[in-house]
């Protein structure tokens, strides 16, 4: 069931020209511990429990996100970086599932997709002309989203922005502060932290396959939409349970691909996957070894390696 928030960054992206009458050290420093205790907080309880503690995460992750971005000065950005990261992967691991920008219909518009080409192409450049081009499209989408979508739509932009942009999204300041960035021949970048497919920058684990976990991401949330329209509980709970059966016989590939020093990683990624997705196969697991798991292993496995590589996020240190 979808749920309906209030989007703090959908309304204070709207004046991203350098009014900074709302900026407070106080309420940033209150949106970081907030974010680290609902995250540190157990995450059971019912759906509804779930929810909430994903609307309030958003809320933080949303407020870190423009604070961070419109109220402090460059050097003091990349302290707020490893929070953001964390709550980022959290909400895309544990918070997803109840709602997501990449199956909603606001960020599959038309003239959303047009705001996307303003994407600069150095993806992971943090130098003036990129941060131009990513505030522009930033600008670009609030805008529409504000006219076009609804509340609950715009509590996904902060997590939107996070995957288009990376740490543009908190390090690319406002207009008025662009000329104090580095020039594009700096070649300044966030290499240090990875992007949505486990790629750390130093760390070769999985690299391989890094082509190929995109065209799973891609299945992933075309499967992950379509699921999203299905009644069944019986039967989501079932391709779930499946899903887990394939996902143990992929993190046997991934111990080949990552080495012997990686399997205690690899046991963390189990763990990972396993708080996602919840739900008691004891039995319908074994029914999935046999003729039923033919028809849904198949639509699972890019939900599995999507699994992986959000599990690697969790497991490894990105400094």
């Amino acid at each position: 069931m979808l749920f309906i928030v209030l989007s703090l960054l959908g309304i204070l992206f709207q004046n991203v020209s350098g009014n900074t009458s709302s900026c407070n050290k106080d309420d940033l420093r209150t949106c970081r511990a907030d974010a680290l205790e609902q995250m540190s907080g157990s995450s059971s309880g019912d759906s509804s429990h779930q929810e909430k503690q994903c609307r309030d995460l958003r809320e933080n992750f949303d407020c870190m996100l423009w604070q961070t971005s419109m109220c402090l000065k460059r050097e003091e950005q990349d302290s707020n970086s490893d929070v953001i990261w964390k709550t980022w992967r959290y909400l895309g691991g544990f918070c997803e599932k109840y709602i997501n920008w990449w199956a909603n219909p606001c960020f599959q518009r038309d003239d959303i997709k047009r705001c996307e080409s303003r994407l600069p192409s150095k993806s992971n450049s943090l130098d003036g002309q990129s941060c131009r081009m990513f505030v522009n499209f930033r600008d670009c989408v609030t805008s529409i989203a504000s006219n076009s979508c609804s509340n609950s739509d715009r509590s996904l932009l902060g997590s939107y922005f996070t995957e288009k942009g990376k740490q543009k999204a908190w390090r690319c300041p406002k207009d008025s502060d662009m000329t104090s960035l580095p020039a594009a021949s700096a070649q300044q970048t966030d290499r240090r932290y990875p992007d949505m497919y486990g790629d750390s920058g130093d760390s070769s684990c999985l690299v391989n396959a890094r082509t190929e976990l995109r065209d799973c991401q891609d299945r992933f949330q075309n499967a992950q939409s379509e699921a999203m329209r299905r009644d069944d509980s019986d039967m989501r709970n079932h391709q779930l349970c499946c899903g887990l059966v394939a996902y143990k016989e992929c993190l046997e590939g991934a111990k080949e691909k990552c080495g012997p020093s990686d399997t205690g990683r690899i046991d963390n990624i189990y763990k990972t996957a396993e708080s996602q997705v919840k739900v008691d196969c004891t039995e319908t697991a074994e029914s999935c070894k046999g003729n039923g798991a033919s028809s849904i292993i198949p639509t699972n496995a890019a939900a599995i390696y999507f699994l992986l590589y959000l599990g690697y996020f969790f497991s490894v240190k990105t400094l």
